[in-house]
């Protein structure tokens, strides 16, 4: 027999987890070797020359699936300026190939960072304290879902680090779907439940724009990353509002 509790699809990166740190690390090395540069993988942020970071703080909420980071630092490097979301997507639609082929790379190096020294890879992570302070009553209350465009074994490992249980089958990472939309859709055929029994939070609006369609209700995780107005899209302040809005 299904579960009769609603489900709450939480996004990893930005709602769950803050792994700027990590993501950072991954695209720095990933962009040099991506370029073809004479280049030793480094593993220590430090390295990193200062104006980087800053610009990757700054614009870490534009960037959706992995591969865009690969345009965060062409925007750097070309010195771009007046970037928004807006200009930014125009920027993505024009280099695809590029975005997909850093991708592979981004990857890979992500888990030569987990192989080197998996300690010094889980401390670039941390829990976001609005998820510490509302996880023990939404897994009580909800059948909970992660719906990520991170990939699996990062994903399965960092839930093992934080001692966070989600059942396997409820994990909905980029080997498995091709879109958070088509994830959702997956997720109320297979629990036989209507889209308005399904909750969804992600950091990024145009996700949340998308899933939104089909009629799951979506909250942006203002807690995250995302700087920008989110058009219309319903904020929540605190996890602990859905807990109490759908009791």
């Amino acid at each position: 027999m299904l579960s009769m509790r609603k489900i709450l699809c939480l996004d990893f990166d930005g709602v769950i987890c803050d792994s700027i740190d990590e993501t950072l690390l991954t695209t720095y090395n990933s962009y040099q070797i991506y370029h073809g540069k004479n280049y030793h993988i480094i593993y220590n942020l430090d390295e990193i020359p200062a104006d980087i970071k800053v610009h990757f703080i700054k614009y870490r909420y534009l960037v959706r699936p992995a591969g865009e980071f690969w345009l965060l630092m062409k925007i750097f490097f070309e010195n771009i300026t007046n970037i928004n979301q807006q200009s930014f997507n125009k920027i993505v639609k024009q280099h695809k190939n590029e975005i997909d082929k850093f991708s592979s790379i981004f990857f890979s190096i992500r888990n030569k960072l987990q192989e080197k020294n998996l300690q010094v890879w889980l401390d670039l992570h941390h829990l976001f304290p609005q998820f510490i302070e509302a996880w023990s009553d939404l897994r009580n209350q909800f059948n909970i879902y992660i719906v990520t465009t991170k990939n699996l074994s990062a994903i399965v490992t960092l839930l093992e680090y934080f001692k966070i249980s989600i059942l396997p089958e409820n994990i909905w990472t980029k080997e498995k779907m091709k879109s958070k939309t088509e994830a959702v859709k997956a997720i109320a055929r297979s629990q036989k439940i209507p889209y308005s029994k399904i909750i969804f939070i992600d950091d990024h609006p145009l996700h949340l724009h998308e899933v939104e369609k089909t009629g799951t209700q979506c909250y942006l995780a203002n807690w995250g990353y995302y700087r920008e107005d989110i058009g219309g899209l319903s904020k929540i302040a605190h996890l602990g509002e859905v807990i109490i809005n759908e009791s």
